[in-house]
């Protein structure tokens, strides 16, 4: 029961609010249902359009979807070459399965998906 309640929640129709285009002010993001697969899209509340994560995103048991803690996001904002004060200023996503999760970092004009080296 608990499992199937997790699993609801990271699923379609799940949706985290943070501001994730550093514009200072509370964005949503939300995963839907595409075909057999899903995708990750970004509702700004400044400009009121619809920004695209990620396409053909597979939900599987193990799936996260999560606001990243600011200790963790270090590796993700240096791949999106944003400085520690930019990166600190916004929330930075992190979604997928188990170990092969990707963070999704906004550069200012689109989300750089980062997908840290698993087993090494």
């Amino acid at each position: 029961m608990l499992l199937a309640m997790m699993l609801a929640a990271a699923g379609p129709g799940a949706v985290i609010t943070g501001d994730f285009d550093r514009d200072g002010r509370m964005d949503r993001v939300a995963i839907s249902k595409d075909g057999n697969l899903h995708k990750v899209m970004m509702y700004r509340s400044f400009m009121s359009d619809v920004v695209m994560v990620e396409m053909k995103v597979e939900v599987g048991n193990d799936f996260k979807f999560n606001k990243v803690n600011r200790v963790d996001r270090r590796a993700a904002c240096d791949f999106a070459s944003l400085s520690r004060y930019a990166c600190d200023a916004g929330d930075v996503l992190q979604y997928g399965n188990g170990v092969s999760s990707a963070m999704a970092v906004w550069n200012g004009q689109r989300f750089i998906v980062y997908r840290p080296p698993v087993g090494k």
